[in-house]
């Protein structure tokens, strides 16, 4: 399918879906040419990007041994629920079992590498475009950057 039907499909805008694809939020999509080709099969995530990455970041969180508590991410429970599963089905975490009571499957969920880079491209796409140098205002300080801040000139 393609990005088109698969919005329809999904309920969701060809934009998200696409960014979805380019992030690897959808693992089974693949790049053919310009476009992509996405299984008709394909579960959409139960959440957005920032969801998926929060509920990552919490397994991570847990892991280094900081106390999660899942109900106050703030998603309704089974939404948390739904994505932990999407996240394990989907293999950007392991070890997670829903047989478990939530608590003690997220202790032993485990973050794998496509997880980290999912949470490495959502902090990425985050600080897009805020890296700008702040110079000082004054004669012959800076010249002036495309959104008004100022770049220092060291020329």
């Amino acid at each position: 399918m393609n990005v088109k039907d698969t919005a329809r499909r999904w309920g969701r805008s060809e934009k998200v879906v696409r960014t979805y694809c380019q992030e690897g939020i959808v693992p089974s999509a693949e790049k053919k040419g310009r476009f992509w080709d996405i299984p008709q099969n394909a579960p959409a995530p139960p959440l957005t990007r920032h969801g998926l990455v929060l509920l990552l970041e919490s397994i991570l969180l847990q892991a280094d041994g900081a106390a999660v508590n899942f109900r106050r991410i703030g998603y309704p429970e089974i939404e948390v629920v739904l994505g932990y599963r999407y996240l394990s089905d989907q293999l950007f975490i392991s070890g997670f079992s829903e047989t478990e009571p939530i608590e003690k499957a997220l202790a032993q969920a485990k973050c794998t590498q496509r997880g980290r880079k999912l949470i490495a491209a959502h902090k990425e796409s985050k600080n897009k475009g805020r890296k700008m140098i702040a110079g000082e205002i004054g004669i012959n300080a800076g010249k002036p950057h495309i959104l008004g801040k100022f770049e220092k000139d060291d020329s």
